[in-house]
């Protein structure tokens, strides 16, 4: 068998420094970074599920409801993108729009600017045309001040849920729609 020098040693060529792989690790966390923070915030997800309940009123029957939440509006959800969500939940024509919290964010930015913030996030989800909107509370929204957005909310024709229940009716046919506080934020 011949010598080799080290750069001729075949197992020398698929070797990792540990150089190497460090560049290589700050560049995976670099571009996954980039990625959540600049891509797939971005990202609209419809999916549809069919739910059924088998005491559910007839009159309620092919009912279609949108879901959704968690905009972190300001800190990390722009006005264009709230206006492109709403655009698109209204050309779903949904009997019902439900809003399921973290409307803000209660950080990395001081508590101040998310409080100022949400009177814009409030009046461009009142561009949802579906008259029967609910909204409750996320964590982060709780944990800014309920009042900093249940407030806002309400002045634009959003009603909240807030450890209370309403009934939904239709064509002679009831239902409950309950929204709860926050268990962990002792709400």
């Amino acid at each position: 068998m011949g010598t080799f020098a080290a750069d001729e040693n075949p197992k020398a060529k698929h070797r990792i420094t540990r150089r190497a792989f460090l560049g290589l690790s700050a560049g995976a966390l670099g571009g996954l970074g980039l990625y959540a923070g600049e891509i797939s915030r971005h990202e609209l997800s419809i999916e549809q599920h069919t739910i059924r309940l088998e005491r559910l009123p007839d009159a309620f029957r092919g009912m279609r409801i949108v879901q959704i939440s968690d905009f972190h509006y300001a800190e990390f959800t722009e006005a264009y993108f709230l206006r492109e969500m709403v655009q698109q939940v209204n050309r779903l024509q949904p009997d019902m729009v439900l809003l399921t919290g973290d409307f803000i964010s209660f950080g990395p930015l001081p508590y101040s600017f998310p409080r100022a913030h949400m009177p814009e996030c409030a009046a461009i989800l009142s561009g949802i045309t579906c008259t029967a909107r609910w909204a409750i509370l996320g964590n982060h929204d709780t944990q800014i001040g309920p009042e900093y957005v249940i407030g806002p909310l309400q002045e634009h024709g959003i009603s909240v849920l807030r450890n209370r229940y309403q009934a939904i009716e239709r064509d002679g046919g009831r239902f409950w729609l309950a929204g709860l506080g926050s268990a962990c934020l002792g709400d």
